[in-house]
């Protein structure tokens, strides 16, 4: 049986692994103005490999405020909806409002970001048309999610993405975001560079775990931590556009 110093200490690095956004893993966030990411898209998006394709998905996301746990902690919890999968879903049960999304994997050249990291390491200031921005070299794989949007205006980017390269995977991608709260808008366009090199990027594709289950998974070591870590903020209102989708400032 561990000591009671031992417990205490595990409820720490599980309340620094909450506070350290370790519940982000392989997902790549924007949040403020100017984020953006250089990316190659990992699924074709073609009909034909519908039946088998795991690496693009549409689900909804559940979004709560909760008290934060330490200064950089935004407030809010995002929770996978569970209720497509198993038909069961803690979230729904309480009412908890949800989000419309779509996610899909992708390579990740470089990404930049206007707010300052925790660590600086392996990122360079830069200056861009949107003033100085941290700038990382990730070249790794990565998720992506972007809401639908009104009237799907997100999702009709990707549409329009595949329809003038011929597929997702064919031409190097910026994702980008402006704005907040109810006033941001996401970028999604074809770059010409980098040049997408799938020999070079490596067999790492074949490994990446399927969406649902990456999601499902998630979930479940959030709860654990959350159990005994987070306390939800009582009848504060979600924020919301005109058609009722959720909005955030990150």
């Amino acid at each position: 049986m561990p000591s009671l110093e031992q417990i205490g200490q595990n409820a720490k690095t599980r309340r620094d692994e909450f506070e350290n956004n370790s519940f982000q893993g392989r997902e790549l966030f924007f949040t403020a103005d100017g984020d953006l990411a250089n990316l190659a898209i990992v699924p074709s998006g073609s009909q034909e490999e519908a039946d088998t394709e795991t690496r693009l998905l549409d689900y909804h996301q559940h979004s709560e405020r909760v008290t934060p746990t330490s200064p950089q902690d935004s407030g809010w919890r995002f929770n996978f909806c569970t209720l497509a999968v198993n038909g069961t879903c803690s979230h729904c049960d309480r009412g908890v409002k949800k989000q419309y999304r779509f996610a899909f994997w992708g390579y990740v050249f470089n990404r930049r970001i206007k707010n300052m990291p925790q660590n600086t390491d392996n990122w360079e200031q830069v200056k861009s048309p949107a003033g100085l921005m941290w700038e990382q070299e990730v070249n790794d794989f990565r998720i992506i999610s972007l809401p639908f949007g009104r009237s799907d205006m997100y999702w009709n980017l990707l549409l329009q993405l595949s329809y003038d390269e011929g597929a997702l995977n064919k031409s190097a991608v910026r994702v980008s975001r402006s704005g907040k709260g109810t006033d941001t808008v996401w970028g999604l366009t074809a770059i010409k560079e980098p040049v997408i090199n799938w020999k070079e990027i490596g067999t790492g594709v074949d490994d990446l775990e399927g969406l649902n289950d990456y999601f499902l998974r998630r979930e479940s070591e959030k709860e654990a931590i959350v159990a005994d870590s987070v306390s939800l903020v009582e009848e504060e209102e979600v924020p919301t556009t005109e058609d009722g989708e959720t909005t955030f400032d990150f």
